[in-house]
């Protein structure tokens, strides 16, 4: 349409098929409405031979939010 690069789907682009390179960083939103966005380096890529659909999470920083907190109990407050 005369916009750029076409987007490819997320639901169907696997993490393989995106070109990345050791040392590399992206970012992705989790929730559209929470907009969670993550910014992610990659440390190491190895190659392997199995079928696991698996990722080591490395470093995470800072305190995890709740994804769906219990609103109701705000609202007493």
């Amino acid at each position: 349409m005369g916009f750029g690069k076409q987007r490819k789907s997320a639901a169907k682009t696997r993490i393989g098929d995106i070109g990345l390179s050791e040392n590399d960083v992206f970012h992705y939103l989790f929730d559209f409405g929470d907009d969670w966005w993550h910014r992610i380096r990659v440390q190491n890529i190895d190659e392997t031979n199995s079928k696991k659909k698996h990722l080591k999470l490395i470093k995470s920083v800072g305190e995890s939010p709740l994804q769906y907190p219990d609103y109701d109990e705000e609202d007493e407050e």
